[in-house]
């Protein structure tokens, strides 16, 4: 197979062009109700597209016998002009444009399958020793079998013979939909995929469990990331009003509130990478977002301690929390959007440098303070949370001065080093 794909790319073939061929779906489904039935609110067919776009496939032909003008083709339009699809999308069903595409490259994409952008990547690269990769003749592509049976004959035949083997890519025995209950089983498995590669501890066992929940819901309506983000901030604001109360159910009640707005802040994430939504204004306003809603609960549970007890020491702890806690955001702010946006894939062959800033990061946006923020509110101790909260949020903060005057002077150094040794010369 090696040598199919170094001889189409040496005779001209691009491969980030790619054939998607759609097959028959299963009976009584019509073309249209098979593949524009959602999978985490996202049409079949558009989530194929999206991820062979993401994995690197530039211009893509959508193939199959029924796609023919005027004949109730009208939902592949409104997909081909959704705006989250970027590549060049050609919709053939004749004989001399799927020849045509065939020539220009010899990679086909079963359509019948749900594919990953991560594998498309990998394949394209040239790796092609995968289980559900194989070069085959075209009367052994699936649904072209039956296309040759019912629209080919005599010198049309051997036209598209002529389009020579193909690399086909059939995909994992477990994406294939062949049955109404695979579009609840691939939406499971996409919904437990959709955390981030950085997710702390806590995240992971208890964080991402509930928030899927959130998301399982919020993938099937209109709402965008961002307004799920903006409900976010107001459930944590009305958390910090509650602690503004003061006493013991106000500091209950504000840690409840606290934990809904974390779990609704995961899912603007999980939403956006399942439907393909993310954006850096998105990663922006995430942050930005996080941090209003931290600073005003950290302030709001100091002014509920001290109208509850009249002791002034719990303003200073929660102004200096709110001083630590922008201080460190101010340093690490586009470090903090830089790591959520590649997060979404796991980065591997980081030096100690990289592995030094992002652990920096991580614990900059790390959300496990509020399990902890609970227990204490629930045993009425939230004095210790704010008292650790006011020292280790400016304590971060002072390293990470530190760390970025100790770069500095390090830069400087080696630079009239480098100076010295010129004139040396």
């Amino acid at each position: 197979m090696a040598n199919l794909i170094e001889s189409a790319l040496e005779n001209g073939s691009d491969n980030a062009r790619v054939v998607l061929i759609l097959r028959d779906p299963p009976a009584p489904y019509k073309l249209e109700d098979w593949y524009l039935k959602p999978i985490t609110g996202v049409p079949f067919v558009l989530l194929n597209i999206l991820n062979l776009q993401r994995g690197g496939v530039e211009h893509l032909t959508l193939y199959h016998p029924n796609l023919k003008a005027g004949n109730g083709d009208s939902w592949v339009e409104r997909v081909k002009e959704d705006k989250r699809c970027k590549l060049e999308l050609n919709i053939v069903s004749d004989r001399d444009g799927l020849k045509k595409a065939l020539e220009q490259s010899p990679w086909v994409v079963n359509g019948g399958a749900l594919h990953r952008k991560q594998e498309i990547a990998v394949l394209l690269s040239g790796a092609t020793d995968q289980g559900w990769v194989e070069q085959v003749n075209i009367d052994e592509v699936p649904a072209l079998t039956e296309f040759r049976k019912t629209s080919l004959s005599g010198d049309g035949e051997k036209d598209i013979e002529d389009a020579g083997a193909l690399v086909y890519f059939s995909g994992a025995k477990d994406r294939q939909l062949s049955q109404r209950r695979d579009f609840r089983r691939q939406s499971a498995v996409l919904l437990a995929e959709s955390g981030l590669s950085n997710d702390s501890l806590m995240d992971r066992l208890v964080t991402r469990q509930i928030s899927r929940q959130f998301t399982r819901f919020l993938v099937m309506t209109p709402l965008t990331p961002n307004q799920i983000t903006f409900i976010a901030m107001i459930t944590g604001l009305m958390a910090a009003a509650c602690f503004w109360s003061g006493g013991y159910e106000g500091g209950v009640a504000g840690a409840v509130l606290l934990l809904v707005s974390a779990w609704i802040d995961c899912a603007d994430g999980e939403v956006a990478r399942l439907k393909f939504l993310e954006s850096p204004l998105g990663g922006i306003l995430d942050i930005w977002a996080d941090n209003i809603v931290h600073s005003a609960v950290f302030f709001s549970i100091g002014m509920g301690l001290f109208f509850s007890t009249e002791n002034g020491i719990y303003k200073i702890l929660g102004t200096l929390a709110v001083i630590g806690t922008l201080m460190a955001f101010a340093l690490l702010q586009s470090s903090l959007i830089e790591s959520k946006m590649k997060a979404t894939e796991e980065v591997s062959g980081k030096n100690e440098k990289e592995k030094e800033d992002t652990s920096l990061v991580d614990q900059m946006a790390n959300r496990d303070f509020i399990y902890f923020l609970f227990a204490l509110a629930l045993v009425d101790q939230l004095g210790i949370f704010l008292a650790l909260t006011a020292i280790g949020s400016n304590v971060f903060a002072l390293w990470l001065v530190f760390l970025r005057y100790r770069g500095a002077w390090s830069s400087s150094t080696d630079l009239c080093s480098k100076n010295s040794e010129k004139l040396k010369r």
